[in-house]
């Protein structure tokens, strides 16, 4: 039985986008389309979800993938299933919706947040003051369905964290 990991719809209290939507439902729906699964019980929402967002056939415009979420805890191993879900109105305080199909995890990675030092997989990925690995933490940021400035303040950097990136696509690689 597939374990449930919630998305949030919405940009957290104290982020600098406070309130705002992070369109992870349908950066999750992108990275389905984008590895080519199909999950027609899903698609009268997903249709509903194309007088905002377009469908082109192949991906949303302009709407970029979610190919992984980052979770503290190390809970989860590659073969693990979870059913993706948001909460209907107030974390906590509502029903949960099933917002796709089971999603089976491809990968996981350890993740350490020391300050601004990121470790993934006991091997330093990030530090603030090597220019070179901007793009790395970029890459993070955009398979995470973020911006780097986002993945920064959604982690309140500078911060301690322990966790996993928990990943169903197996074309991401750190």
């Amino acid at each position: 039985m597939a374990r449930v990991i919630t998305f949030s719809r919405f940009f957290p209290k104290g982020h600098r986008k406070e309130g705002k939507p992070t369109f992870f439902v349908e950066k999750i729906w992108a990275s389905l389309v984008d590895q080519q699964k199909e999950f027609p019980e899903f698609w009268p929402g997903w249709f509903n979800l194309n007088s905002i967002h377009p469908f082109n056939g192949n991906s949303f415009d302009k709407i970029e993938c979610k190919h992984h979420t980052i979770r503290s805890g190390k809970w989860w191993k590659v073969g693990d299933k979870f059913s993706p879900r948001i909460w209907t109105g107030t974390p906590y305080r509502s029903k949960m919706c099933v917002i796709g199909p089971d999603i089976e995890i491809k990968k996981v990675f350890d993740i350490e947040i020391d300050e601004y030092k990121f470790i993934i997989n006991g091997k330093l990925f990030y530090h603030q003051h090597v220019s070179r690995w901007h793009s790395d933490i970029e890459e993070l940021a955009k398979n995470d369905g973020l911006d780097a400035g986002d993945l920064f303040d959604w982690f309140n950097i500078p911060c301690k964290f322990s966790g996993q990136v928990i990943c169903w696509n197996e074309n991401i690689n750190y």
